[in-house]
């Protein structure tokens, strides 16, 4: 497999043989590759966090907390 430089290298050389007609066409191709790159990566961490969140409640109106849960984990532990 190509590493990443080889592979911008093979691009740039070939950069050299289109008209400006062409590189604008290259040049949108990369502003929309991008944005949906970058929009990815932000949907990604969105969901991320909305997943940690929606979980939160799970315990909602249940007599349990944090040195509750903790003795329950720990309770099957044989060291």
């Amino acid at each position: 497999m190509d590493s990443t430089t080889s592979i911008k290298s093979e691009i740039l050389n070939q950069l050299n043989y289109l008209s400006n007609e062409g590189l604008n066409e290259v040049k949108r191709f990369i502003t929309f590759l991008s944005a949906k790159s970058l929009a990815d990566t932000n949907r990604n961490q969105n969901h991320s966090k909305e997943d940690f969140f929606e979980i939160c409640g799970m315990w909602e109106h249940r007599d349990i907390d944090v040195s509750k849960l903790r003795k329950m984990a720990w309770r099957e532990s044989k060291w």
